[in-house]
């Protein structure tokens, strides 16, 4: 199976199915991923470590739940920590919504500093972490 329909697998099982908002973004999960990882050059890498910090978000804060309202959105800024962590050049904030073309630099700047907290501002993901996501 391709890393993008692995990808687009595991992203849905963390989807919530009962979503209150209408997504911004008329992208399917899909097309959403490969249009990031596109415009955004970013190598396969980064698409397993924006994941581990979206599953790690979501076991820390059981509160937390991605739907379709708010997908596009947290796993753009989840690819962008995972960038500055794997990259050694990567894009700023600005860039990053310029290359969203949905999400003003407003909006991923505070998104941006919102998933740091999540993370405890510990963008690290351990070699067994990320292997075993490359298993799933």
């Amino acid at each position: 199976m391709c890393l993008i329909s692995q990808t687009t697998k595991i992203l849905k099982r963390l989807i919530s199915p009962t979503s209150s908002t209408r997504p911004r973004v008329s992208m399917d999960i899909k097309s959403w991923i490969k249009f990031i990882l596109k415009r955004g050059d970013l190598p396969k890498p980064c698409l397993i470590v924006a994941i581990s910090y979206l599953k790690r978000i979501q076991q820390t804060y059981p509160e937390f739940y991605l739907d379709m309202g708010n997908f596009h959105l947290l796993f753009l800024t989840a690819c962008i920590v995972a960038s500055n962590f794997v990259e050694d050049r990567c894009y700023d904030i600005k860039s990053w919504s310029y290359i969203s073309q949905y999400f003003t630099h407003h909006a991923v700047k505070t998104a941006h500093l919102e998933m740091l907290n999540l993370l405890d501002w510990n963008a690290y993901i351990d070699e067994a972490s990320y292997n075993a996501l490359v298993q799933e």
